[in-house]
């Protein structure tokens, strides 16, 4: 068992996501278990389609139409958020719970101004008196570093650059005093220089207001910069959860050691190749007992066809699901 230093402020406990028709199918998100503690940063990795956003949108109580959970748990602050009533989970995400997206232009409505929804967002806190509302609105701006407050007041979603436009999600986020935020993919589509804007950003507003974030990304550079603990997931499943530290310096699963293989290094050799991880991103086998990464795995056995592995310890806080581990 592991020893937590601080309280939990979410815990997910065997989370199972379905949607109907999907009978017979993988779930969208099998049997999942982590927890976040307070002031803590923790990263969601994998390709695109294992089931990131759908884990957030669990957390948040916001899954798409026919999408439920069908097992588990998701505890914030040792609360129910799937047995709550609508109007405590409507409150909990005004003032507690914080999303921001990967791209601000279907994130944020075309039609209105900048101004317009941050006071939309703020009227969601009770700030209504107009005056009180700008001034709040124009200081939410200078904390995210978008300048002259003012003058983008008047601005629209696409008078905005794809960097201005990640700011102010992350802006109408923090209209509330959100204990936790999740971000999904927050420099996505973003060029190196205004990704490591966003990223300070993130840094910065996290040490200041001592809020966890949970962050969702296929960005290795980017976890390695915020995080503290990081999830591999894969098909829906969590593969291997540790600390940053043993993710990327003593990474067990052959997932997360092809993830690695796979990203641009800095220090590489001119004209080194990457090394691809084979197949098809989110294939797996046909639902039943197996590992989900055992048709891509290069060190697939007969066993892993045959059988589920279960997470083993394999350290301090270190977590993974791989027969190789288990097997010795």
């Amino acid at each position: 068992m592991n020893v937590l230093q601080q309280p939990l402020l979410l815990e997910i406990d065997r989370l199972t996501v379905a949607f109907d028709g999907s009978a017979g199918s993988n779930p969208a998100v099998d049997n999942v278990s982590l927890h976040l503690e307070e002031n803590q940063v923790l990263a969601l990795v994998g390709e695109s389609g294992c089931g990131k956003s759908t884990l957030a949108g669990a957390v948040l109580g916001l899954l798409p139409r026919g999408g439920r959970p069908v097992q588990g748990t998701v505890l914030y602050r040792e609360e129910n958020v799937w047995a709550m009533n609508p109007a405590r989970l409507r409150a909990l995400r005004r003032r507690h719970l914080a999303l921001v997206g990967a791209n601000g232009l279907d994130s944020l409505d075309p039609l209105y101004s900048v101004g317009n929804q941050l006071r939309e967002a703020l009227a969601q806190q009770g700030n209504r008196l107009k005056a009180a509302a700008r001034a709040r609105a124009l200081t939410l701006l200078e904390q995210v570093g978008l300048s002259p407050a003012e003058e983008l007041l008047g601005k629209y979603p696409h008078q905005l650059s794809g960097g201005q436009r990640q700011r102010l999600l992350i802006a109408l986020a923090l209209a509330g005093t959100p204990r936790l935020l999740i971000a999904d993919e927050p420099t996505n589509a973003l060029d190196v220089t205004v990704q490591a804007g966003v990223v300070q950003l993130l840094r910065q507003l996290r040490q200041e207001r001592r809020m966890s974030m949970l962050l969702i990304s296929h960005d290795l550079a980017s976890v390695a910069a915020l995080a503290e603990r990081v999830a591999v997931m894969y098909g829906g499943r969590i593969l291997e959860q540790g600390s940053a530290e043993e993710m990327f310096y003593r990474p067990l699963h052959p997932y997360t050691k092809g993830l690695l293989a796979a990203a641009p290094r800095r220090a590489a050799p001119a004209g080194a190749r990457l090394q691809p991880i084979p197949g098809q991103p989110g294939e797996r086998p046909a639902p039943g007992d197996s590992c989900c990464f055992a048709l891509r795995c290069p060190c697939c056995m007969n066993i892993c066809l045959r059988r589920r592995p279960e997470e083993t310890v394999a350290g301090p806080a270190h977590q993974v699901a791989c027969w190789l581990t288990e097997l010795g």
